[in-house]
């Protein structure tokens, strides 16, 4: 395939109120974004250089397809798409055909080619912010990996939700879900009889923290120091992912009781890394790298997390993780190298979309590298690393721009994420789903999807996220002529949103709905 051509003057520029970013091929404007095949971005900008002007089939041949032979079907492919694309925006009929002389882009009578400007970081995120919110970006499902999640418990909202649909979970809990859950302790050898006989008893993972929590004061007595601690342990990891609370409490008095406890340190890191508290992660990640190590695996869990919590740089990271990898694929550790991957594929995409050093088969290569990450988690039996792993294939399905390949690889992870019982990953998965849909202009699934995404974090009474999901509530309306209740929606986003600059957004959609809430 031969390489597009990469317009080396313009980084960006506007048609009218959209933002063109050719850096990163979207489309933008105040209301939504759109991901742009290369080719086709490629040949928007042809017809900007030449605006008002005829633009040649000899001259597309020559500037984006490099020379080589091109059919008609293939260049009216292209511009039908583009003029697909520039009609989401409301910019229908700016392409014309002039007969026997080839195509012309007039520009929108309110809005005059400008000089080359590059996108502002306020202005290029402002569109995408919802989504960066809810997913972090390009590492969405990558908190998760490492962090459990980034949601702590708040104070309860009187708002209704958006709707009344059910969240799909399962009545049963897969033994291999059972198994996946305590494959950390099983792997040092730890006690997990009391957490899975709650489990197994209940069919239900809140209903066995509940139970191992509320007997903490009993069995105290009548547990020795080191069978306490395996106690919590058990608590700790039935909560790690679904209630940080009780799992913060649960690892913070294992460390109280035993200074040195590795597992506890590095859980206490992850889950703060997660949530944002840095000094808090770094202090307890720099504790568990001094302890004594009781194996080689161990030592490496340790160092992967290390690397992340401890390295700012990227490129640092990236390094560091390197390292690791090639230590845990010498000593045969195929757990730690597969979850060392999948970090390196996120973070060399993340610092290949930042300097815009990539080409469309990069995408192929990284979801093949997941690919190998994912069934070698399968073969050790790690459900739970699986889907998050399917999660980071999807979501890069989806920046390549395969929305329906994207939407299919969602819903599959999705039947099988219920058994889990995740309310942040069922939150990740549900989010991604409403946005792929609604990108499609498919109004009533992204209602569907929002609506259980909301419905996930209000029933975990996770509320500190749902900002960003009445934004997308009030936006799914917007698209559906219901000004009204996108206006009811936005009220509501801005009631909940924390009084900080990130979430200057919501205030100027609100405004641009004309929305009382916005004053």
């Amino acid at each position: 395939m031969s390489e597009l051509r990469k317009p080396p003057m313009l980084a960006s520029t506007r048609l009218g109120d959209v933002i063109i970013d050719f850096a990163n091929y979207r489309l933008i404007s105040n209301k939504k974004q759109s991901k742009i095949e290369p080719r086709v971005m490629a040949v928007l900008q042809v017809l900007l250089d030449n605006a008002g002007e005829a633009v040649s089939r000899d001259t597309f041949i020559d500037e984006v397809w490099d020379g080589n032979a091109l059919s008609d079907d293939a260049l009216n492919r292209t511009i039908s798409i583009l003029r697909r694309e520039l009609r989401a925006f409301g910019y229908d009929g700016l392409v014309k055909t002039i007969p026997k002389r080839g195509y012309r882009l007039d520009y929108p009578d309110q809005a005059a080619p400008g000089d080359d400007e590059a996108i502002s970081d306020d202005a290029a995120s402002e569109p995408s912010k919802y989504r960066a919110a809810i997913l972090g970006g390009i590492a969405a499902c990558l908190v998760a990996v490492i962090g459990g999640a980034a949601f702590w418990f708040s104070g309860s909202s009187s708002s209704a939700l958006a709707g009344e649909t059910d969240l799909p979970y399962h009545g049963e809990i897969s033994r291999v879900n059972i198994r996946s859950a305590f494959h950390e302790l099983q792997t040092r050898g730890m006690p997990t009889d009391i957490a899975v006989e709650a489990l197994v008893r209940t069919q239900s993972y809140d209903a066995a923290i509940e139970e191992l929590n509320a007997n903490r004061d009993s069995v105290i007595a009548t547990l020795s120091p080191q069978e306490y601690i395996g106690y919590l342990h058990q608590l700790g990891a039935l909560a790690f992912d679904r209630n940080l609370e009780l799992a913060v409490s649960a690892y913070r008095q294992i460390v109280q009781l035993s200074p040195e406890d590795t597992l506890a340190l590095t859980q206490l890191a992850r889950l703060y890394y997660a949530n944002g508290e840095m000094e808090l992660a770094q202090s307890y990640i720099t504790r568990a790298e001094a302890t004594e190590f009781g194996s080689e695996r161990e030592r490496l869990a340790v160092a992967m997390n290390a690397a992340i919590i401890t390295q700012p740089p990227l490129q640092g990271r990236i390094d560091a993780l390197r390292a690791v990898e090639a230590e845990a694929e010498a000593l045969g550790e195929s757990e730690i190298w597969a979850r060392t991957e999948s970090f390196l594929v996120n973070y060399e995409w993340l610092q290949a979309s930042q300097t815009d050093d990539f080409q469309d088969e990069d995408y192929a290569a990284w979801i093949a590298r997941l690919e190998v990450v994912r069934d070698a988690q399968m073969a050790l039996g790690l459900q739970h690393e699986v889907l998050r792993t399917r999660c980071q294939i999807a979501l890069m399905i989806s920046a390549a721009g395969d929305r329906r390949g994207a939407i299919a690889e969602y819903e599959e992870i999705l039947e099988l994420e219920v058994d889990l019982m995740r309310p942040h990953q069922m939150h990740v998965i549900l989010s991604n789903l409403a946005l792929l849909h609604m990108e499609l202009d498919e109004l009533e699934d992204a209602k569907m999807y929002n609506d259980l995404a909301l419905r996930s974090l209000r029933n975990a009474n996770l509320n500190g996220e749902l900002t960003h999901n009445w934004y997308l509530a009030a936006q799914i309306a917007d698209a559906s002529d219901d000004r009204e209740t996108a206006c009811s929606y936005m009220s509501t986003a801005l009631q909940a949103a924390l009084p900080d600059p990130g979430h200057d957004y919501l205030r100027t959609y609100a405004r641009e709905l004309s929305c009382e809430a916005a004053g």
